[in-house]
């Protein structure tokens, strides 16, 4: 019995020094160091933050991303947000080698 409640105790604190070390690295991620490219292909619109809008990051760290999102989203749950335009308002486009999202002239 002491050795199922130590493994249990032991589990415990693996998963919570996973989720901080986890929850550290997505919150430093910045969005410039994704959005580096060579043409309008490698660029993709993904949400910038919990409350929406748009930015543009290299195809290749959608994945990156969406895991920073997901913690973002856990952080930020309830947190009233004002209104944005929807991600299909905007068009990823590679400009001076960074991926821009930019706003679409008639959606």
């Amino acid at each position: 019995m002491k050795h199922n409640k130590r493994l249990i105790i032991s589990i415990i604190i693996i998963v919570i020094v996973l989720s901080i070390i986890t929850s550290v690295y997505f919150s430093s991620l910045n969005i410039e160091s994704l959005n580096s490219c060579n043409s309008d292909t490698d660029c993709k619109i993904v949400r910038l933050n919990y409350c929406g809008s748009a930015t543009a990051i290299n195809n290749q760290n959608e994945n990156l991303w969406l895991n920073h999102l997901y913690f973002e989203d856990i952080s930020n749950h309830g947190v009233l947000c004002k209104t944005t335009l929807p991600l299909d308002y905007f068009t990823a486009r590679c400009q001076e080698n960074k991926c821009m999202a930019v706003q679409i002239e008639n959606p």
